[in-house]
């Protein structure tokens, strides 16, 4: 069963932001091996998706994570390209399609007058 990551205020921090990336590696690696089972739908609510859905969605997340000042610690370079790769190895197009969304909302939501980067999770 699939299950997305969820983060709220409690877990920001070093720790907090450390347990997420590994959270979303995870979710890689569970993805990249349905797509090697050739098992590409998922199932969440009833309605069914694929795994190119679910990796646009941690691609764009993430990608909206960082542009608003998230997992900005160089102790997360290393994670951050490790998840990069790995999403890149599941579907390059799929990854670079969710990075740019992700960006562009964030980009979208740090131009609004009263932002706070702070409210920035995945």
């Amino acid at each position: 069963m699939y299950m997305s990551t969820e983060v709220n205020e409690s877990s920001e921090g070093l720790i907090g932001d450390m347990h997420v990336l590994s959270m979303l590696e995870g979710e890689l690696m569970y993805l990249k091996a349905r797509q090697k089972l050739d098992l590409p739908e998922l199932q969440q609510l009833k309605h069914p998706y694929t795994i190119d859905d679910a990796l646009e969605g941690v691609a764009s997340n993430l990608a909206y994570a960082t542009t608003c000042g998230r997992f900005s610690s160089s102790t997360f370079t290393d994670m951050l390209a490790g998840l990069t790769t790995l999403g890149k190895e599941i579907c390059p197009w799929t990854w670079d399609y969710g990075t740019d969304e992700g960006r562009h909302h964030a980009q979208l939501y740090l131009a609004e007058p009263d932002c706070e980067t702070s409210e920035a999770a995945i």
